[in-house]
This record gives structure tokens, C-alpha cells and sequence, in this order.
């Protein structure tokens, strides 16, 4: 799998402490959080099999966010949140 998207507010830390390291682990090789009490997505980018990514890189509002896996669709960070 080359992408998963979590949509957080109250499990923001379950979504960092948990689910990070297992998808890093299984090599998805990009991890978003839409971040929905920060108005920001959180882009996790090379993972490692110790359960970590090298990468991270956060977008907010007014930003343009293209995934590695899908090079011809751009997101705009501002449609995400209304």
C-alpha cells in the first residue's frame, strides 16, 4: 500500500503512538494525519521497519499538498477543513 489517510481530533496521539509504527512497520510509504484540531495534515514520508519515518512534513492552510503516490493530484489544505 502507497498511502493511508487518518482523519484526527481526539485520537491524534493514538493515531502518532499507534498506528504510526505499524504502518511504518508494513511500508506504507506515506501517512497522512489530517490534523482537525490544528488545521494542519501531518505528512509521514519513508518509512523504516523499526516503526519510525524518516520524513515529516506539515501542510496548512493556504499550502498545496501532492502524495508521492498519486504525483498527478494536488490537494489543497483549505478544502480539507471547510
Amino acid at each position: 500500500m502507497r498511502l493511508v489517510i487518518e482523519v484526527a481530533d481526539s485520537s491524534i496521539e493514538y493515531d502518532r503512538e499507534i498506528k504510526l509504527p505499524l504502518y511504518a512497520q508494513a511500508g506504507i510509504q506515506e501517512f497522512w494525519i489530517i490534523n482537525l484540531s490544528e488545521s494542519k495534515v501531518e505528512v509521514y514520508r519513508q518509512p523504516q521497519t523499526s516503526g519510525t519515518y524518516v520524513s515529516r512534513t506539515d501542510f496548512s492552510r493556504g499550502e498545496t499538498l501532492v502524495s508521492l503516490a498519486f504525483p498527478e493530484v494536488a490537494f489543497d489544505v483549505d478544502s480539507m477543513f471547510g
